[in-house]
């Protein structure tokens, strides 16, 4: 009887197990064709997107010395462009960019340079010491190629009128500006 009795019992076990496999089985075969469809819409909603982006204008960094767009280069940059210039209707000066630009700011009192990413862009010297001896900044200026002196970008040009854009470089630019650029870099072209 105790032999009869344990074949019973692995028969039961056995069945039971098959009956788990089954429903592992149709579960994990459930589980496979709605994660093969989830798939298909995650490509179909990738394809789109990148159709937008492809009907969207370019962006281009001119500030590197080479023209690249925004997606190809390294570096941490905000491009304002005469079209986005336009849209902003309460922007008409540099200083009002710098305030639309994230780690960017620019106190606007007295002749201090905007801090960049923490750095302050006017140098060891600030306020009459700066004006009479021309410190060195750590913020670069450039307009049209040229770079300006601390004088000339504290109390130089601020106007927008005339600006075709402005690239806001953020981090260290030494390398490519090739002058004192530890803060950053803002590059405008008329």
């Amino acid at each position: 009887m105790g032999k009869h009795f344990a074949a019973q019992r692995h028969e039961s076990v056995g069945n039971g197990e098959k009956a788990g496999l089954k429903a592992i089985g149709a579960f994990s075969s459930v589980f496979l064709g709605v994660c093969s469809l989830a798939i298909g819409n995650v490509n179909a909603a990738e394809t789109k997107s990148n159709e937008t982006y492809q009907d969207a204008e370019t962006l281009l960094v001119t500030g590197e010395k080479v023209k690249r767009s925004i997606f190809d280069t390294g570096s941490s940059v905000e491009v304002f462009d005469s079209n986005r210039i336009s849209s902003m209707p309460n922007a008409t000066q540099v200083p009002d960019l710098l305030r639309m630009t994230p780690n960017v700011v620019d106190v606007g009192i007295g002749n201090d340079l905007p801090t960049v990413r923490g750095v302050d862009g006017s140098g060891p010297t600030t306020g009459a010491g700066a004006f009479l001896s021309g410190t060195r900044p750590r913020l670069n200026l450039s307009l049209d190629g040229r770079s300006l002196t601390y004088n000339e970008q504290a109390y130089g040009p601020q106007s927008l009128w005339d600006l075709d854009r402005v690239e806001v470089f953020r981090g260290p630019q030494s390398y490519i500006q090739g002058r004192n650029a530890i803060a950053g870099a803002i590059v405008m072209a008329s």
